[in-house]
C-alpha cells in the first residue's frame, strides 16, 4: 500500500492507492495545484436542496444514488464558502455508498472536492475507459477541503463511492473538475 500526503493552501488530505495493474493513478499535490486552472468545474449551486432527479445528468455527467440523490446547503465553516452562493455556504451534492458519477466521454483527470464529512475516512472505486478498476482512499478534513485527484490515459469512466468511513456515508462533493474529454 502507497501513502502520499497532499498539502494545499487549505487542506491535508492522505491518500492510499490499491497496488493493482490498473493504469490509473492517483494525482499528486503538486500535479493537481497545476491543472486546477485548466479544469472544467461542475459545481451545485444551480440545483434546488433537497431530493433531485435520480440519476440526474449535468453537462455529460450523470450522478446516480443507491437510494435518494440529494443537494444539501452546507455552511461555513463547515464547507468553504462558494464565491456564487448569495448565502456564504456551499452546495453539496451527497452520494451515499454505491452511488456513482459516470462521465458519457471520460476525461483524463478527474479531481473531486470533498467537503463536509468531517475528519472521516472515504473510498472510491475509479473504473477508466478501458474498464480497469483502482480502490482509492482518502481521510475527510474536518472544516475544510479535499481535494482527489485521478488520472488514466484511457479517461475516468465512473467513480464510485464505496464507503465512508465514522457515518456510513453520504460522501459530500462541493463539485467535481475535470480535463475536456479526449
Amino acid at each position: 500500500m502507497r501513502t502520499t500526503t497532499w498539502l494545499t493552501a487549505l487542506t491535508t488530505l492522505t491518500l492510499w492507492a490499491g497496488s493493482t495493474s490498473a493504469q490509473i493513478r492517483v494525482i499528486n499535490s503538486n500535479a493537481v495545484s497545476g491543472i486546477l486552472g485548466r479544469l472544467q468545474e461542475m459545481d451545485f449551486e444551480n440545483l434546488p436542496t433537497g431530493e433531485l432527479q435520480n440519476p440526474i445528468t449535468l453537462e455529460g455527467v450523470t450522478f446516480q444514488d443507491i437510494f435518494i440523490l440529494l443537494s444539501e446547503f452546507c455552511s461555513s465553516p463547515t464547507c468553504k464558502p462558494d464565491p456564487d452562493n448569495a448565502n456564504g455556504g456551499n452546495i453539496g451534492l451527497l452520494l451515499n455508498p454505491g452511488g456513482t458519477i459516470s462521465f458519457a466521454q471520460p476525461p483524463r483527470e478527474v479531481v473531486l472536492d470533498v467537503q463536509g464529512i468531517g475528519g472521516n475516512p472515504f473510498s472510491v472505486v475509479i473504473t477508466d475507459g478501458g474498464g480497469r478498476t483502482e480502490i482509492v482512499a482518502g481521510q475527510g478534513i474536518l472544516l475544510g477541503v479535499g481535494l482527489l485527484g485521478v488520472a488514466s490515459r484511457s479517461g475516468i469512466a465512473s467513480v464510485e463511492v464505496q464507503s465512508v468511513g465514522g457515518t456510513g456515508g453520504p460522501l459530500g462533493l462541493a463539485r467535481v473538475l475535470f480535463t475536456q474529454p479526449h
